[in-house]
């Protein structure tokens, strides 16, 4: 972990900064600040070549950068006057503490970030496209962007600033001149309200873990990264996992966070199903002829922005579902259906070639009463498909993880049920 030095703005390359390694070589606790930001857009960003001590011995204030990096340089220099004035030696900023050119320093980097995040003592979250008097009133139009004031900063739109926002335990924001605007918890109802998060989330960090992986996953509908891929990757720490880095995959890198989901501590967590495609469909992957309202697909989601509605969804908790919940295949997600009993299953089964699928999860239906959540499968030769995957069913007084067609007496079969996986290509 590279840090910067609040007091002489350079960087220091000393291996010992790993927080628990350092803590334990000082005798005392290593604390630092750390700061969240979208990247420039219209000029390069001051990285880790920069700053590095056998290029730039002087650090930040060092060589032309105030010229050449004009705003990545403001925004640093006032992240070190920050951490400083709050009597912090030390601050981490992911643009110039990164060695990308390394890519065991990148994979460290990124599967501990959220950890990074979560151990700092404070996070600076800084919206250049906002401006902020210290006399105003918080409002939900406080985070209004200066470049389009009918959209919120940038800042809630990329995808690593998720992570950051929801990691760290205290989240001092401010506006572009870096006037103060207020914290996540002091603003964790106008943050809500941009978010789609709620305050419990924001004012505990450690209880996001408790929302159901459809409520995290539409956490990040909407929100965008530089690379494809990143998409996937910071999500890391949302989840609990963490997996291999391979830019150049495309979208299948979220294919690849939902099967390891599905592997982790939330593999019996069925919510990661219950996603429909939005109506404008997935543009932004370059899905431009998508046909959700008969197209045959998977279990797994194309996109987080397939869970935009999903917030609300919530885990059934009386027990998974027979045969150890459900695992990945090489052809699909497989699980055991609960069906009427015996002859009469078989019969009832293979001829109808179309079943709804109930989910152990629920949403509020209209009366805010609990109902079941059903996904539309087809039987395609032996392998089933779901259909129809702009909509979902949903059902008041199903049982979870069974279908309605279940007698309310006697004993019942269960069947296994493969669901094949389609893909999309990884680009284009």
């Amino acid at each position: 972990m590279h840090l910067l030095n609040t007091r002489t703005y350079k960087l220091s390359l000393d291996s010992d900064f790993d927080p628990e390694r350092a803590t334990k070589k000082l005798g005392e606790k290593l604390t630092y600040a750390i700061l969240s930001h979208p990247w420039e857009t219209k000029e390069p960003e001051i990285n880790f070549a920069d700053l590095h001590p056998r290029y730039n011995p002087s650090g930040l204030k060092g060589g032309n950068l105030e010229k050449t990096h004009p705003n990545s340089y403001r925004k640093i220099v006032g992240a070190c006057d920050k951490a400083a004035e709050q009597g912090h030696r030390w601050i981490w900023v992911d643009t110039c503490c990164i060695d990308r050119d390394s890519s065991a320093d990148k994979a460290r980097a990124i599967g501990s970030m959220f950890d990074w995040y979560s151990k700092a003592e404070v996070c600076y979250a800084y919206l250049r496209d906002v401006s902020w008097s210290a006399a105003s009133t918080p409002s939900p139009q406080m985070f209004r962007s200066q470049d389009d004031p009918t959209q919120n900063s940038i800042w809630f739109k990329r995808g690593w600033t998720l992570q950051e926002l929801l990691a760290a335990k205290v989240v001092e924001f401010y506006g572009h001149d870096w006037t103060r605007m207020g914290t996540k918890k002091s603003l964790a109802n106008v943050i809500g309200g941009i978010t789609g998060i709620e305050e419990r989330y924001l004012n505990d960090s450690s209880s996001i873990h408790e929302a159901s992986v459809a409520t995290r996953m539409s956490w990040m509908a909407g929100r965008r990264t530089t690379e494809l891929e990143d998409i996937a990757y910071s999500m890391f720490g949302i989840f609990g996992v963490n997996m291999p880095l391979v830019y150049g995959e495309g979208r299948m890198a979220f294919m690849r966070l939902q099967q390891t989901i599905i592997q982790s501590r939330d593999r019996r967590d069925e919510s990661i199903f219950a996603w429909v495609t939005p109506p404008q469909g997935l543009k932004c992957f370059g899905i431009d002829r998508w046909t959700p309202a008969d197209h045959q697909w998977g279990l797994l989601a194309p996109s987080p922005d397939c869970f935009v509605d999903s917030r609300d969804v919530i885990v059934d908790k009386r027990g998974p579902r027979p045969g150890e919940g459900y695992v990945n295949t090489t052809l699909g997600v497989a699980f055991h259906l609960t069906v009427i009993p015996g002859s009469e299953a078989t019969n009832w089964f293979r001829p109808r070639k179309m079943i709804e699928m109930p989910l152990h999860c629920w949403k509020p239906g209209r009366d805010g009463k609990p109902v079941a959540v059903m996904l539309h499968l087809k039987l395609f030769g032996n392998e089933f498909r779901r259909i129809r995957c702009n909509e979902w069913l949903t059902k008041a007084g199903a049982k979870p993880g069974t279908t309605r067609w279940i007698r309310e007496n006697g004993p019942l079969a269960v069947l296994p049920v493969t669901v094949a996986q389609q893909f999309v290509p990884s680009h284009g």
